[in-house]
C-alpha cells in the first residue's frame, strides 16, 4: 500500500507539471493567445538572532547566513483573496528541505486583486489560518520558537514580486545555573503572564502560565532556556523557580518569585549562583547585572 501511494504521488506530480507546462507552451507560441503572471513570493527571516544578543556573553549569536530552514524548520501558509476570503492557495506544516536563505512561493492561474497571506513557522500542529488567534502555548508548554508573517498583497502584471519578513513570536528565558552542588537534581520553573495567542497583527492575548521542568542541571554549572510569550500588556511576568534534591518527589526550597517582562525577540536573563552560605539570585536588567536575593539556602 505504501509504494502504491507513493507511486500515486509521483504520477500525480509529474501530471501536474506537464499539464502547466503544455498550458504556458501552448500559450507562448500563440501570438494571441496571453500568458498568465506567474507571481514569485519570498519568505524572509527577519529575526535571526535576538535583540540583545550581544548583551549576553553566555549565549553565542546565529550566523546569518544560514538557509531559512536554520531558523524555520517547518513551514505552513494561506494566501485569501481580500474581498471574499476564497482561499486560493494552502500549504499544511511540511518541512523545509531547501538550502536557500528564503523561501520562494509561485502562484499563477488567480485573477490580479488584493490578497491575505499568513505564513507560521515552526508550530507543532495545523493552526486555524482562517482564524483571528494562533496558539503559542498549548496546555501551558513551551511550544516551540515559533515565526509568523502576514501582510496584504496586491498581485497584478505589474508587481509580481514580493518579500514577506517572518518575525519571531517568542522571547528567550535563560537561567544560568552556577556552582550547584552535586544533590541538585532537578529545577521546575512557572512563568505566569505571558500570551497565550497572538493575533494577525501579532498583538498578545489570553493569560497563561508555562511550566517547564528541567533534569539537566549537573554541577558545576548549565543553562536552561525557555521559548516564552511576552509579557502582556499591563502586567508583570513572575517567574517562579522550585528546586529539588536527588530522589526528592518535593521541592527542598521555592525561590521567591521574580517580576520580569519579557518581550519578543529579547532574551530574559536570571542567574543563579550557588555559595557555601546560600544562593545568590541575579538578574540582567538595564544593561548590567544586579543582585535581587541572598538567600540562607543550603542543599
Amino acid at each position: 500500500m505504501q509504494a502504491e501511494k507513493e507511486l500515486y504521488i509521483v504520477l500525480y506530480g509529474l501530471a501536474f507539471i506537464a499539464i502547466h507546462a503544455l498550458f504556458f507552451s501552448s500559450c507562448l507560441s500563440e501570438p494571441d493567445r496571453k500568458c498568465p503572471p506567474v507571481y514569485r513570493i519570498s519568505l524572509n527571516v527577519k529575526d535571526k538572532n535576538y535583540f540583545n544578543i550581544s548583551d549576553i556573553s553566555q549565549i553565542q549569536p546565529k550566523d546569518e547566513s544560514q538557509p531559512f530552514r536554520a531558523y524555520i524548520g517547518d513551514l505552513t501558509y494561506q494566501l485569501q483573496h481580500l474581498e471574499n476570503q476564497e482561499t486560493v492557495i494552502e500549504l499544511s506544516p511540511s518541512l523545509v528541505e531547501s538550502d536557500e536563505q528564503s523561501y520562494t512561493i509561485n502562484v499563477s492561474d488567480i485573477p490580479e486583486g488584493k490578497y491575505l497571506l499568513t505564513a507560521l513557522g515552526n508550530i507543532d500542529k495545523i493552526p486555524l489560518l482562517r482564524e483571528t488567534i494562533i496558539p503559542l502555548h498549548a496546555n501551558n508548554q513551551e511550544q516551540f520558537d515559533t515565526y509568523f508573517g502576514h501582510d496584504t498583497l496586491t498581485l497584478s502584471e505589474s508587481t509580481s514580486e514580493y518579500t514577506l519578513a517572518m518575525n519571531r513570536t517568542k522571547g528567550l528565558l535563560v537561567i544560568l545555573v552556577e556552582n550547584a552542588p552535586d544533590s541538585l537534581s532537578r529545577v521546575d520553573e512557572q512563568i505566569s503572564h505571558v500570551g497565550q495567542y497572538i493575533d494577525r497583527l501579532a498583538t498578545p492575548s489570553g493569560d497563561i502560565s508555562v511550566n517547564k521542568s528541567f533534569t539537566q542541571v549537573s554541577s558545576p554549572s548549565a543553562t536552561l532556556s525557555t521559548f516564552t510569550a511576552p509579557t502582556l500588556a499591563g502586567k508583570k511576568s513572575t517567574l517562579r523557580l522550585s528546586l529539588f534534591a536527588k530522589d526528592k518527589v518535593t521541592p527542598y526550597s521555592i525561590l521567591p518569585d521574580l517580576e520580569f517582562t519579557t518581550a519578543r525577540n529579547e532574551i530574559s536573563v536570571v542567574k543563579l549562583n550557588f555559595t557555601p552560605d546560600g544562593i545568590e539570585i541575579w538578574m540582567y536588567l538595564y544593561g548590567s547585572w544586579q543582585k535581587l536575593h541572598n538567600l540562607d539556602i543550603t542543599l
